[in-house]
């Protein structure tokens, strides 16, 4: 006990002189100074107001292309979107194998088969000579399964007249590849809407890998609403801007 009392007690030390000698090397660093991976431009990117219908089925009315030359990602501020559409995909179940369900745990672990599918792993940790305790435990999927299938955005998107009630929005890469399928379900709801389909000053998902996407608006011939007004999006900075952004902050 006594060993492990000294282990510990190094290890502590250990970590204060290196978050120590942080500190010491670059005095301008703090809390208050995260590592900063990227940028938000301003843009002004907006649907016409309200949106055009469609004069027969669900087709491209309005597209626009967003591109931030050597950008890593790209992620879109919405000051309004106001689209009247909603996802309605079948019910489909998919057979999923999970592999062997294995209760060998690793070192100061146990295993337990809580369901056919299910593993739970617990930690076990010993507080005194003789005594033990269970401490964070964790699920494990296993074996073979029938789970409910989650549509991809190029699977809806492949069939938007039998999944996609109303109108919508497509986020395409350059290569014509659908990442994204926006609609009211798509962003946080806005508190206080009197209108369950409109969202506003709101960030939409991030888009890795990518410098350049398309935004591309669908409607039918239904009554339609106010649209998109994109005023602001963020764009991830290269390994080498994100060194010298971080160097600068440092000297700062």
């Amino acid at each position: 006990m006594q060993k492990k009392i000294i282990i510990i007690t190094s290890i502590v030390v250990l970590i204060a002189l290196v978050i120590f000698s942080f500190y010491f090397i670059y005095p301008g660093s703090s809390t208050t100074k995260p590592l900063q991976v990227g940028e938000t431009v301003d843009t002004n990117i907006q649907s016409p107001h309200p949106y055009p219908n469609s004069g027969s089925g669900k087709i491209l009315v309005w597209s626009e292309t967003l591109e931030h030359q050597d950008a890593t990602a790209l992620r879109l501020h919405f000051n309004k979107f106001e689209i009247k559409g909603m996802i309605n995909t079948p019910t489909i179940f998919e057979e999923v194998n999970y592999g062997e369900c294995d209760l060998n745990a690793p070192e100061g672990y146990k295993r337990e088969l809580i369901n056919p599918n299910t593993i739970r792993e617990t930690q076990i940790v010993e507080q005194q000579p003789g005594e033990v305790s269970a401490g964070s435990s964790r699920s494990i999927k296993c074996g073979i399964s029938q789970e409910k299938k989650q549509f991809t955005p190029q699977e809806i998107f492949d069939n938007y007249n039998k999944y996609i009630e109303g109108d919508f929005v497509a986020i395409k890469n350059k290569d014509g590849k659908i990442l994204d399928i926006l609609l009211r379900e798509s962003l946080p709801n806005f508190e206080g809407s009197s209108t369950d389909f409109l969202r506003q000053d709101v960030w939409g998902q991030t888009y890795d890998g990518v410098d350049s996407i398309s935004i591309e608006f669908y409607a039918d011939e239904s009554d339609n609403g106010f649209g998109l007004y994109i005023d602001k999006y963020a764009r991830g900075f290269t390994e080498e801007e994100i060194n010298e952004a971080n160097k600068l902050k440092i000297t700062s």
